[in-house]
């Protein structure tokens, strides 16, 4: 049984909570990282963060090689990829790190295409200090 490791900010192997929460789990990983022309329409990236992140899935996806987990690159949605990825390699879950930006896919239409399809939705916190769904108000 393999879990997809998917990665969108965090191009990076150490302090990545997603990452360290599915190695826990001691099945072989496959780290994923998804283009997604639809949401990038209404924020084109400059020249700049087209650049660092050319540079950043480079650097990444040589050091996931060499520990044996290559990284693969997709492009489309992440509710259409991560399921039709998941029964491809029969992944039990899929690992992130959530995010809180307007510009990034919508985590809970992942979240539930992925339950649709009978795999495990794994969600961490990365780049935040808490977690808005655990606010109370």
């Amino acid at each position: 049984m393999t879990n997809i490791v998917w990665l969108r900010q965090e191009l990076r192997v150490s302090d990545n909570p997603a990452l360290h929460g599915a190695v826990q789990e001691k099945q072989p990983i496959l780290p994923v990282f998804i283009w997604n022309p639809e949401a990038t329409k209404a924020h084109v990236p400059g020249g700049a963060s087209q650049w660092w992140l050319h540079h950043s899935l480079h650097s990444l996806s040589k050091i996931l090689a060499d520990l044996g987990s290559p990284l693969v690159i997709c492009v489309g949605t992440p509710e259409q990829v991560l399921p039709e990825l998941a029964r491809k390699c029969k992944a039990a879950a899929v690992f992130w790190n959530r995010s809180c930006t307007p510009v990034d896919e919508n985590d809970i239409a992942v979240e539930a295409a992925l339950q649709e399809a009978d795999v495990a939705p794994r969600i961490y916190s990365s780049t935040i200090a808490y977690n808005p769904d655990s606010m109370r108000s």
